[in-house]
């Protein structure tokens, strides 16, 4: 790691030094510290126990924080866990928790394995080439056993038409159907979503900014450690990732 980063890196949790040893290990954040954290302009996703004891991360809309239990003191930036020589980036690890859990809160389509021994979640575009392709193969992944639960990130933004498209799609009878129909040959179910659905798009495109996705398809774990994969990947190739980070 460059050594001027290292340096910032330990100045930083050096100063943190007085408001850790002050606090007393709580697992949650109170309602009142969420309150004090909304009121400033958080829409928070997640929060979990930092490894830092006394301080809380907190995934956002806004991106990542961190606060002490009370909710009075509050940073941003990426927190490191030194590994000997090398350090490890724990605030991604959060972000990608915080992923998990709305995936657990939200509405997607899914496609089951019949064998599941992992779970990914896949943002995906319906113009994205390789988001067809991958659609195109999904026999291929449901058949290593690998679930796939799609969420929508619309590559154009969310007042676009693709937005519009793929809320009809999340909103259809069938999704899963209506997924692989749009995938394949285009084709969209008719008529206009109402607000619910288009809410359904906003959260997904907005949960995608906290990672943040740099394309599609972006692939999150949900089984094993959290991971991320950016791009099309083969099933035998997310099988040894997966398998590798289990080790």
């Amino acid at each position: 790691m460059n050594k001027k980063v290292l340096a910032g890196l330990i100045f930083a949790l050096c100063g943190l030094a007085p408001l850790i040893a002050k606090s007393t290990e709580v697992s949650v954040l109170s309602e009142n510290a969420l309150q004090k954290l909304k009121d400033v302009g958080l829409t928070i996703e997640h929060t979990e126990p930092s490894p830092v004891s006394g301080i809380f991360t907190v995934v956002s809309q806004q991106g990542v924080s961190y606060v002490d239990k009370e909710g009075d003191y509050i940073f941003t930036g990426s927190l490191f866990k030194v590994n000997g020589k090398d350090v490890e980036n724990t605030t991604e690890q959060a972000v990608l928790k915080g992923v998990r859990s709305f995936v657990d809160r939200t509405k997607v389509i899914e496609y089951k394995s019949p064998q599941e021994k992992y779970s990914l979640a896949i943002f995906t575009d319906i113009t994205c080439g390789f988001c067809q392709k991958l659609h195109h193969d999904i026999d291929s992944y449901l058949k290593a056993g690998i679930t796939i639960k799609f969420l929508a990130f619309p590559r154009a933004g969310l007042n676009s038409v693709v937005a519009n498209n793929m809320a009809k799609i999340w909103c259809a009878a069938d999704p899963a159907k209506a997924l692989t129909d749009a995938m394949n040959s285009s084709n969209l179910p008719e008529g206009r979503p109402d607000d619910k659905c288009t809410d359904i798009i906003k959260s997904h495109y907005q949960i995608a900014s906290t990672i943040p996705l740099q394309g599609t398809p972006t692939m999150v774990t949900l089984s094993g450690k959290p991971q991320v994969f950016t791009g099309w990947l083969s099933p035998d190739s997310i099988v040894k990732q997966m398998e590798a980070s289990a080790k």
